[in-house]
């Protein structure tokens, strides 16, 4: 084999030509093929840094009408967690964000120097057995205590990922015990975690706090601010936990699903959640399982590409073939074997493919640079995206196989020959025959399939783009320019502060040079709806399928929807008198219209979100109806959807959009 390989190598040097376009074409094929395993190892592939991530697994629920609810409340948590006997561990967790940098008073002198500006951070609130559930590491410090999990509000307290505590903190080896102001509050460094442990989410948070500080951090934002605790309908946390060792995960939504099916729930008001699932909780793929129908069309197509590289290498082989008969007959002749003749060419055909392997491995690095420039900042897990080990190891294996792929076919045929034919005086070196014609023929004919194949594919992507362009999305994009605002310090955290907030904001924001028009609202369009709740209407007793109807939630200011370029169907928008004092209000959207009151007219009617047993209760009078607006993306329905003044419902966190015709930076 050795022999084989010198002679192979000495025959690519005596014909560059043909050397270079093989190499190249395969290049090419392997290179894309590469880059994308690569991008799909580290999103697919790759468990998450945990430990025993097979074990893991998050839980979900289906009511009676097939939705998949992946909130529980803490309630059915305590529930789950204390009556289950397949569990090792079971946590709940939610996402969080605080303000770290403003001083609180009254502090002392205890607080870690803080460079730099106020700084927004993004966490998780989590229940005490958060890291013991996971068996988490921590590089400094400890976890939580069980005491700090009891009693809410009473241990601020914080964990720091091991990235931000490099970040800002310098790698302080002597935080832990010191004070950090988050909103406004100290919280006590009690540990710092490993440095790859980011939990079971893909979004690495910054921090981690006990679940009992959630109103501290979060305070009255919310529909379910100071009942959390107690109430099942307050839905606010996701469920993560361990197998124990020996059980299945069928077993396990077994007995999750009796549990389930013993809780308060069979009423009137609330629904119970019996389909109970379990599923891998370790992996960005599982976690994101929306991605899979956009990603395996990709993996399909370069994978159509590399066979298309093939068909070419091999058609070129077969050419190259057509002049090689005398050799192959001489070889015969001098008492070689057919399988010795088709060893010699495969090793040829091999040698090209691993030459290709290594020159695509290269096209590989580039393109990987180029998918993460050309990726949105704040991809999860982006930076884990490189040419490690296994995808070494893919590279080598594409190659082999698209050398034995390509090379075969060739080597087959070129090792049948007519000795006396062939070495006739004065013959001219044919092919061999119609078979080889057929043969090569038939390559042709693969490629125009497999390229019609691909191109048809990047045909209905294209028309897929196009459509999704033409949607209408219910608002004018053009010219708007968008900030987001969290108003977390302690003195936003009743509503007159927060009404006040906005009284002095909007008419500050009017008078920036160049603004055409303000918007002031709690979310924007396509990126998704920040509240939902369940609506309760005046004078109509609801079935039991109508409770689970969940409406969008939207706290927004005057001048909104013309802000936007909303259209309003019917009615009025909100104005400046749609204050604190004036009777509750709302517009709803078409979809809204159409499903709470079918056949009826929407204006004047009422409904609420509230318990009609509040003391400070009061129904809310519908006053308008806008046209249907995209609010979770141009692919989704719009469901329902209704705007509520924010000087009446004032929520902790804001979006500005700000229309002008300036550039961005004036």
């Amino acid at each position: 084999m050795l022999n084989d390989l010198r002679y192979s190598l000495r025959l690519l040097r005596q014909r560059p030509g043909f050397t270079f376009v093989a190499i190249i074409t395969l290049a090419l094929g392997i290179g894309v093929n590469t880059a994308l395993f690569s991008v799909f190892e580290a999103f697919a592939l790759k468990p998450l840094p945990l430990k025993n991530p097979e074990s893991i697994v998050r839980v979900s629920s289906r009511d009676r009408d097939g939705a998949t609810r992946l909130l529980f409340s803490y309630a059915d948590y305590l529930a789950y967690r204390d009556r289950n006997h397949v569990l090792a561990d079971l946590a709940a967790w939610n996402k969080v964000a605080v303000t770290l940098g403003t001083r609180p008073a009254g502090a002392g002198d205890d607080l870690t120097a803080l460079s730099g500006d106020d700084e927004y951070l993004f966490g998780q609130l989590v229940s005490g057995n958060y890291f013991a559930a996971l068996d988490a590491e921590m590089a400094l410090g400890r976890a939580f205590l069980p005491e700090e999990d009891r009693t809410p509000n009473a241990r601020p307290v914080v964990v720091l990922s091991y990235g931000f505590w490099q970040r800002r903190f310098d790698s302080d080896p002597q935080i832990i015990g010191k004070t950090i102001p988050l909103d406004g509050q100290p919280f006590t460094v009690v540990g710092v975690a490993a440095r790859n442990f980011i939990g079971t989410e893909p979004d690495a948070p910054q921090f981690w706090m006990p679940l009992m500080m959630r109103d501290t951090v979060i305070g009255e934002g919310g529909w379910n601010y100071k009942r959390w605790l107690t109430d099942r309908d307050a839905e606010s946390f996701a469920l993560v936990g361990r197998l124990r060792p020996g059980v299945s995960r069928q077993q396990a939504e077994a007995e999750m699903r009796v549990i389930a099916e013993q809780l308060p729930g069979d009423t009137a008001d609330r629904q119970p959640k019996t389909g109970i699932r379990l599923s891998r909780a370790a992996t960005f793929i599982e976690i994101n399982a929306e991605l899979m129908p956009l990603v395996v069309p990709l993996l399909l197509a370069v994978g159509l590409v590399l066979l298309i590289a093939c068909a070419n290498v091999a058609n070129l082989m077969l050419a190259r073939a057509a002049g090689r008969s005398r050799e192959m007959a001489i070889r015969a002749a001098l008492g070689a074997s057919r399988w010795r003749t088709i060893r010699q060419l495969l090793m040829e055909s091999l040698l090209v493919a691993v030459i290709g392997g290594f020159a695509g491995l290269l096209l590989a690095v580039w393109g990987i640079d180029l998918l993460v420039s050309i990726s949105p900042r704040g991809t999860p897990r982006l930076d884990e995206i490189s040419l490690d080990v296994s995808v070494f190891a893919f590279t080598l294996a594409a190659s082999l196989l698209t050398g034995v792929l390509f090379g075969l076919a060739p080597a087959i045929f070129a090792s049948r020959v007519d000795i006396n034919e062939t070495l006739k005086e004065g013959a001219r070196a044919v092919s061999a025959g119609s078979a080889r014609h057929r043969l090569r023929n038939g390559l042709v004919v693969a490629e125009i399939a497999l390229a019609l194949v691909v191109l048809v594919g990047a045909g209905l992507l294209v028309r897929s783009f196009v459509r999704l362009q033409a949607v209408e999305p219910g608002f004018n994009p053009d010219h708007l320019l968008t900030m987001w605002i969290g108003l977390s310090d302690p003195r936003y955290e009743v509503r007159g502060a927060r009404r006040q907030f906005l009284k002095e904001l909007t008419p500050k924001l009017w008078a920036i040079p160049g603004v055409e028009a303000v918007a002031v609202g709690n979310d924007l369009p396509i990126q998704g709806t920040d509240s939902s709740s369940i609506p309760t209407i005046e004078g109509h007793p609801s079935t039991r399928e109508e409770q689970e109807r969940l409406v969008g939630l939207h706290p927004v200011g005057a001048g909104y929807f013309e802000a936007l370029g909303m259209r309003l169907l019917k009615g009025r928008g909100f104005t400046e008198r749609d204050n604190e004092s004036a009777a509750p209000v709302a517009v709803i959207n078409e979809t809204a219209a159409r499903r709470l009151w079918p056949g009826e007219e929407p204006i004047g009617k009422h409904f609420t979100f509230d318990s009609p047993s509040a003391p400070d209760f009061r129904w809310t009078e519908v006053v308008g109806v806008i046209a249907d607006v995209k609010h979770d993306g141009l692919n989704a329905e719009s469901g329902m959807h209704a705007y509520l003044p924010n000087l009446q419902m004032p929520w902790p966190f804001h979006t500005i959009a700000l229309r002008s015709q300036l550039d961005n930076a004036s």
